[in-house]
């Protein structure tokens, strides 16, 4: 059985554990939406050049973002597994 202390160390990783994958969920929701968005100005829009440059910032985001949402949800398993 694990003593007082080792219960309050596993409480405290499994907290960490919820909030960095609240993290990466919300991370994955905005990079959605930004997919969204682009969907959206590329129907509406009518300037290329407007369009282009739109779509280079919200892709450089969108990878900025998939890219935090990788590196919390790799933390995660490794913390699952043990290997924190």
């Amino acid at each position: 059985m694990l003593d007082e202390e080792q219960r309050g160390d596993a409480r405290n990783r499994l907290k960490l554990m919820r909030v960095q994958l609240l993290v990466a969920a919300v991370l994955g929701l905005i990079s959605t939406l930004i997919g969204i968005i682009f969907l959206f100005l590329f129907v509406i829009d009518d300037e290329p050049r407007k369009v282009a440059m739109t779509f280079t910032v919200l892709g450089v985001l969108m990878i900025v973002l998939s890219s935090l949402g990788t590196f919390f949800i790799t933390r995660i398993s490794r913390q699952a597994a043990g290997d924190v």
